[in-house]
């Protein structure tokens, strides 16, 4: 409940708070459909990026219009939780401590309807998919390093998605999922546009269908040292060498393993500004991810 609505007015048309949501940063909803519940160092529940919609500025002709309510229950990003969370204000009446932040619609992942905190009553708002992971590799295939997890299976997605539904097996990019557990499962949750690509039959790379848009690409080293055709580079792994320091190097340069873009082809050997790309962890090894041409330098013959 928003206790200081007759003194605030958050529905000002044209200012900072437009298209975003007003919630009390103390006010976390418990997750009920688990048996654990985190409190934090006050006593508190901790963060679970599930709360409550104080109030909504969602002017007329918005693309969130009829998205939320005042009163609604809805999950956030973590990223939100962090980040504007961290920034709070109060209002200087009857010094009652509550804590408020705004909350922009793009980080608003979706809505418990009849806030009741379920999987069937989650409606994702725009592209935002939920996840399950999924592992699925070839018979006598064992990966002994630690694992990021990238790999899911879809369990729903939100009215904007496209290019993926339910029970599609997806690679997303690294670090980019919300996590959640409702009764106990654990879900992660992220936009269309974090997922790289969708498996055939195994979760490996050669079964990755790119989504469009996308390059996926491996580190390159030329046979032969920059600028002739007869030096050879002397022997040297990028994999091994953390800090990329070595002069034979170039850092700028990657293989295409698979591609949706016209004209990028799988093999081509590109010079992309390493800074510009995106990376996706697949059984251990490491992948970068561009979309479309937009960074690309060159194609190296």
């Amino acid at each position: 409940m928003f206790i200081h609505k007759d003194v605030f007015d958050y529905k000002v048309k044209g200012s900072r708070s437009e298209n975003c949501i007003l919630i009390d940063t103390n006010n976390w909803y418990v997750n009920t459909s688990n048996a654990v519940i985190g409190v934090n160092s006050r006593g508190g529940i901790s963060d679970t990026n599930i709360t409550e919609v104080l109030a909504a500025n969602i002017p007329e002709g918005s693309k969130y219009e009829g998205y939320v309510k005042d009163g609604d229950i809805v999950l956030i990003t973590t990223v939100a939780s962090r980040m504007y969370c961290a920034r709070t204000f109060g209002i200087p009446i009857n010094f009652d401590g509550a804590r408020y932040t705004d909350i922009p619609m793009a980080h608003v992942i979706g809505v418990f309807e009849r806030r009741q905190i379920t999987l069937p009553t989650l409606k994702l708002l725009g592209s935002y998919v939920m996840l399950t992971p999924y592992d699925n590799l070839p018979d006598g295939l064992v990966i002994s390093t630690q694992l990021n997890r990238t790999t899911y299976k879809v369990v729903k997605a939100g009215p904007d998605s496209k290019e993926v539904s339910k029970g599609d097996i997806v690679l997303t990019r690294d670090n980019i999922v919300t996590e959640i557990r409702i009764n106990g499962v654990p879900y992660g949750i992220t936009t269309e546009d974090m997922i790289v690509g969708k498996f055939k039959n195994y979760t490996r790379i050669e079964d990755l269908e790119v989504l469009p848009t996308r390059i996926i690409m491996s580190d390159y080293m030329s046979e032969h040292a920059e600028g002739s055709s007869i030096l050879l580079n002397p022997g040297y792994d990028v994999h091994t060498d953390i800090d990329q320091v070595s002069e034979v190097y170039n850092e700028d340069r990657f293989k295409v393993i698979h591609s949706a873009v016209k004209g990028i082809n799988s093999g081509d050997v590109l010079d992309i500004l390493r800074e510009t790309t995106n990376y996706s962890t697949l059984n251990g090894e490491k992948y970068f991810v561009v979309y479309g041409k937009q960074f690309i330098n060159a194609k190296i013959a």
